[in-house]
């Protein structure tokens, strides 16, 4: 695709202009097209782990989705994104936590305590989320084995 092809040149020159929901939107835009930039992704992880703080949840949870839909493991960025959720996840909606579990578990990373934190967010508040946030978080704990637990 020679547009997305033409934005990745471009945003690796200028990406550390680039807000927390910038890369976000970027990242989770390449991830939805199907379009593999790995250098690109490398680059938005190094400038996602500088800027990690600033980041809404929505945010966290559209970058975690991006890198997990490429199957990019970059581990200092899935640090970030943990420690950041986990301390704060009563920020986190429904969708977010639905949706950081799910990524979590697409890239087989068993991670106590976010899951911990996201099994302490979402009980309290299990009414508020949709049947397609159930299923994901569902799957997500079957998936990495965690039964009961957390």
């Amino acid at each position: 695709m020679p547009l997305m092809n033409a934005i990745a040149v471009e945003a690796s020159i200028t990406i550390g202009d680039f807000s927390s929901r910038e890369l976000s939107n970027l990242a989770w835009a390449f991830a939805r097209c199907s379009v593999s930039k790995l250098k690109l992704m490398d680059s938005i992880a190094e400038q996602a782990i500088t800027k990690i703080s600033g980041f809404r949840p929505q945010e966290v949870a559209n970058l975690a989705w991006a890198f997990a839909r490429q199957a990019v493991r970059n581990k200092p960025l899935i640090d970030s994104i943990s420690k950041k959720a986990v301390l704060n996840i009563a920020e986190f909606k429904a969708p977010d936590i639905a949706g950081l579990a799910w990524s979590f578990a697409a890239m087989g990373l068993r991670d106590a305590p976010l899951f911990g934190a996201i099994s302490n967010q979402a009980l309290p508040m299990i009414q508020e989320f949709e049947a397609t946030d159930l299923a994901s978080i569902a799957w997500s704990v079957a998936k990495l084995g965690y039964g009961n637990q957390p």
